[in-house]
């Protein structure tokens, strides 16, 4: 069995918590988060702060470059349409 780690709020094994990696699935986590969020207003330093305090967002310590970013914040906008 996958190891857990302590205070995943849904119980996740390691390999299903979300890293910057995981564009789609945090812009449906963002989505889902902050419905009233236009994700085209957003500076990508709010955005990294708000992936970051997403329960299931596990690279807490690790900072996103802007490329991936842009690429979150592109694919919460496609989610919205």
């Amino acid at each position: 069995m996958p190891a857990l780690i302590k205070g995943n709020h849904r119980g996740l094994p390691l390999h299903e918590y979300m890293n910057w990696s995981d564009t789609e699935e945090i812009a449906e986590q963002l989505d889902q988060t902050y419905p009233d969020v236009d994700p085209r207003d957003l500076l990508l330093t709010h955005l990294e702060r708000m992936v970051i305090e997403l329960p299931d967002f596990h690279a807490k310590n690790a900072s996103a470059d802007q490329a991936v970013l842009l690429k979150i914040q592109k694919e919460w906008n496609r989610i919205r349409q």
